[in-house]
């Protein structure tokens, strides 16, 4: 038969890549099976070269919260995480499979560098590449000496431990454990001056990958606040000096932290925020994008009586500002542009939705940059039009917003990035005194809330720009703070050496700065927005938005991606651990299993895959990779 030829050989070619595709991978999964292999299937899914399911990992990795209720999940946070995951790449993250991530493994090792939260992301990892390695622990290097030195650390002991990759997947995963991003870098207290020149000379090869996270320490103690922003640019300028030999470093935010209740016994959700699945943007209320504009308005003006001019027109803006109480966008603490109302991501035009395909949205919007202007969120025509996905997640008392126009397509002919400190409000008295002293010396929270509030609902001219491709009049949060000296005007009080400006003393400005009348008499509107505005920048601050601005701001212009750890986490205030305190109180700092972790894990694979990710190291090339096991602990 002519063409049977042809056939057959088309037929010995899709054959033999199967045959590639299964050898590729030692472990196969099922394709059936109602949980995720992300979130626990692969104990259930694995049909060959399983490990034991009868060991001790097995059962940590079952995500049983009665064998570990520290840890796990309670079935309604599972299910709600789950729900969130399923939205991810378009619900790519449902169908990761474990095969998928070692290939970007193999003949490397992935450093895990940072706190708590690095330890919890090792242990998605552990747990999602179960079948993939003995269940042993590694000491990071046979080197006694160097060993030491990497536990030697300030503010926390450190050390290191791995997991190596079994078979032709050979490979590790390390922890190492450094609390405070001063530690990696230009740091004397450290062996060869920090961390991470200590790995590249001692423990790491230029394949390796390095994910680093730092931030809660710095952000919740005062001693160490001074030296956050410092020690990322330190991280800054040590990766230009060493990527041509270590080129593969990305940072992850720091998650969310929610308070307790009253009581203690539960995490309190965090109001007025929504986070766009599809986009990973994160998406605020006014009174929050008014506080967190604020801290560059504070920057930008020096004098008390500038800050009494500017709340005085507060005082008239007031009724529009209320009027204008929708869900709004802030500066994307993701991609390090503005960012767009929900679901504008999700009805993007086909040239976003073919990016999705290949890497995922979110990674996409990180590495890309490009995401367009924000909409405005102060006219009536805006709030007017609700959306049950907006409304989901508003404050009482705020009315919804999402328009048509507002979700504009992000299209790379409309993308216009922005870095996030750009925030200041574009009014002259908001711009007033940019000189770096003034920069330095921030006014008191609440009267910089009265500020930019009253820049935002005051200007409505100066704020509107026009949509590229067809798009609509939007609100503009560029302002002067693109320089170096521009990008210390989004820093809150406190984060700099002697500024001494609290959330009570900007309480305090904020209720008498706008009025000369007696202290018995009625608040203003303009003074209780600006106190609202202020009690929504401390749980800004206290949530982490201000510390991972920050991250977005200085690291991704050195050429360091971020993932966004951060924006995933907001949404889940009910999905943190329960892990009971020596106080009785729950910790609502961490993140249970299965759940944000294992987001987490899908955003590095979507990265890894991503252009600026890592290529495969060949197969055969990996056996050369091979790294000697002191073993410090066993679970079998």
């Amino acid at each position: 038969m002519p063409g049977t030829g042809l056939l057959v050989a088309i037929l010995a070619v899709l054959l033999g890549a199967a045959t590639v595709a299964a050898e590729d991978c030692a472990v196969r999964y099922s394709n059936a099976g109602r949980k995720p292999l992300l979130f626990g299937g692969v104990l259930d899914r694995c049909i060959a070269g399983c490990a034991p399911r009868t060991s001790q990992w097995a059962q940590i990795c079952a995500f049983k919260r009665e064998s570990d209720p520290k840890m796990v999940c309670t079935v309604s946070a599972a299910n709600r995480s789950l729900a969130l995951v399923g939205t991810l790449g378009g619900g790519e993250a449902l169908q990761l499979s474990p095969c998928d991530l070692v290939r970007y493994l193999r003949g490397r090792t992935l450093w895990l560098i940072g706190d708590s939260h690095a330890r919890f992301f090792y242990r998605a990892l552990q747990c999602f590449l179960l079948d993939f390695w003995n269940q042993q622990e590694c000491q990071a290097t046979l080197d006694s000496q160097a060993e030491a030195q990497l536990a030697d650390m300030p503010a926390a002991p450190g050390g290191a431990y791995c997991f190596h990759l079994m078979g032709a997947a050979s490979g590790r995963v390390c922890m190492v454990h450094v609390v405070l991003g001063s530690s990696l870098v230009e740091n004397p207290q450290v062996a060869e001056g920090g961390v991470l020149p200590l790995l590249q000379q001692t423990f790491a090869q230029p394949q390796d990958i390095f994910y680093i996270n730092f931030g809660i320490w710095h952000k919740n103690m005062e001693r160490y606040e001074s030296t956050y922003l410092p020690a990322l640019e330190a991280l800054a300028r040590f990766y230009k000096a060493t990527k041509a030999r270590f080129p593969h470093v990305m940072f992850g935010e720091t998650p969310a932290q929610h308070q307790r209740d009253g009581s203690g016994q539960q995490c309190a959700a965090a109001a007025g925020f929504m986070y766009d699945t599809a986009s990973g943007l994160l998406l605020t209320t006014p009174a929050v994008n008014a506080a967190l504009r604020a801290t560059a308005v504070a920057a930008k003006s020096s004098t008390t009586a500038a800050a009494a001019s500017v709340a005085a027109a507060a005082s008239a803006a007031a009724a529009r500002t209320a009027a204008s109480a929708t869900i709004s966008p802030i500066v994307s603490e993701s991609s390090g542009s503005a960012n767009t109302p929900i679901k504008a991501a999700v009805n993007a035009a086909p040239a976003a939705a073919a990016v999705r395909k290949e890497r995922g949205a979110v990674t996409s919007a990180i590495i890309q940059g490009n995401l367009p202007p924000a909409a405005a969120a102060s006219t009536p025509a805006t709030a007017a039009a609700t959306t049950p996905a907006t409304t989901a997640a508003t404050t009482p008392g705020s009315a919804a917003a999402s328009t048509p126009a507002a979700a504009a397509a992000s299209t790379p002919a409309a993308a216009a990035a922005s870095m996030p400190a750009a925030t200041a409000a574009s009014t002259p008295a908001a711009t007033a005194a940019s000189t770096p002293a003034a920069a330095a010396a921030p006014r008191p929270l609440g009267s910089a809330a009265a500020a930019a509030l009253a820049s935002i609902s005051a200007a409505p001219a100066s704020t509107a720009t026009a949509r590229p491709a067809g798009g609509s009049t939007g609100s503009s949060t560029a302002g002067a703070a693109g320089s170096a000296a521009g990008s210390s005007a989004a820093k809150p009080a406190g984060i700099y050496p002697g500024s001494a400006a609290g959330s009570s003393t900007a309480n305090a400005a904020a209720s008498g700065a706008t009025s000369g009348a007696a202290s018995s008499a009625p608040p203003t509107a303009a003074a209780m927005a600006a106190e609202q505005a202020a009690s929504s920048y401390q749980q800004a601050w206290d949530l982490g938005i201000v510390v991972n601005k920050l991250a977005n701001e200085v690291l991704p212009r050195a050429g360091i991606p971020v993932l966004p750890f951060f924006n995933i986490t907001v949404p889940l205030h009910d999905s943190h651990a329960s892990i009971p305190l020596f106080s009785g109180k729950l910790d609502c700092m961490h993140y249970c299993h299965p759940g944000a972790p294992q987001m987490w894990v899908w955003f590095l694979y979507d990265f890894l895959r991503s252009p600026q990710g890592v290529q495969p190291l060949p197969a055969q090339g990996s056996a050369n990779y091979s790294l000697p096991c002191r073993v410090m602990k066993s679970a079998a």
